[in-house]
């Protein structure tokens, strides 16, 4: 094959993605291989492929296919290269620091926190970016608490609904009284520090604090937190660690020159897999 011929099974492929593009109501296997020019059966075939990847999505009854959420997270991905670059040498210079330490980098969307970035004590220096990563049990958190304590109340009562605080929140809070203090505490502190326990019973100690822009807004959270056994002079590493990390990069954000070919990041709906992290 000539260097410059381009791969056909790729270009099919793309054109599928062209076919679904702007199908509100999805289109049949059909009428893609039609526009394709493929059998139905090999169609099909390409489609679950798609699929597996998150680049196409179905609606049954009947069977249509449209736009899938990969689409959109790799346009956010793009449009936050210059949070995803600078996090990247942050959290892999500050877990090297800190090896017994795991550090997190998180943004808030659709009303939940998705993981960006993550460093692993595992596997210290070695930055992960997981693909369409949603936080689980948020309001035992520490991001999503950040979160919702520099929100208004219109926004926090909106969270306590769509998270359904009565089921998943009373247990790790006791009231909503007792959360509201929290929050409190975590707006007069400039840091989000839970004392109820962790999802995860090996977590001993997490915490997140803010990353901000010029008008002072939430952008991001850098998480970090530590397993096994953690006295308090570890504990006083890892909120040192954690802060310093998110004032660089709040720093390097503020004085980084904005593309302007590029828009501001969504913080709308963004359709994801949900994640136990």
């Amino acid at each position: 094959m000539p260097r410059n011929e381009s791969l056909q099974s790729l270009q099919r492929a793309a054109r599928m993605l062209y076919a679904v593009a702007g199908a509100e109501d999805g289109r049949t296997v059909r009428q893609i291989a039609g526009d394709v020019g493929m059998k139905p059966n090999t169609a099909y075939r390409f489609l679950r492929t798609l699929e597996s990847e998150g680049l196409i999505s179905r609606r049954e009854s009947p069977l249509r296919f449209m736009i899938g959420p990969s689409i959109g997270e790799l346009q956010r991905l793009h449009e936050e290269r210059r949070l995803l670059s600078m996090g990247t040498k942050i959290l892999r210079r500050t877990s090297l620091q800190m090896p017994r330490g795991s550090f997190a980098l998180l943004e808030y969307a659709d009303s939940t926190p998705w993981q960006l970035l993550r460093v692993e004590s595992s596997r210290p220096g070695v930055v992960i970016r997981p693909r369409l990563f949603r936080v689980s049990e948020p309001f035992r958190k520490a991001s999503f608490l950040l979160f919702l304590a520099y929100g208004n109340q219109d926004q926090l009562e909106s969270q306590l609904e769509k998270h359904n605080f009565a089921k998943t929140g009373l247990p790790a809070w006791g009231s909503k009284r007792a959360l509201f203090d929290y929050l409190a505490s975590v707006r007069r502190l400039g840091y989000s520090l839970p004392t109820c326990p962790d999802d995860g019973p090996s977590i001993s100690c997490r915490l997140a604090y803010p990353v901000l822009n010029d008008g002072n807004a939430v952008v991001a959270a850098m998480a970090a937190y530590l397993l096994g056994p953690s006295p308090e002079k570890l504990r006083r590493e890892l909120r040192s660690r954690c802060r310093d990390a998110a004032a660089e990069l709040q720093k390097m954000l503020s004085n980084s020159p904005k593309p302007s070919d590029v828009s501001a990041p969504s913080n709308g709906a963004r359709p994801r897999r949900a994640s136990a992290g």
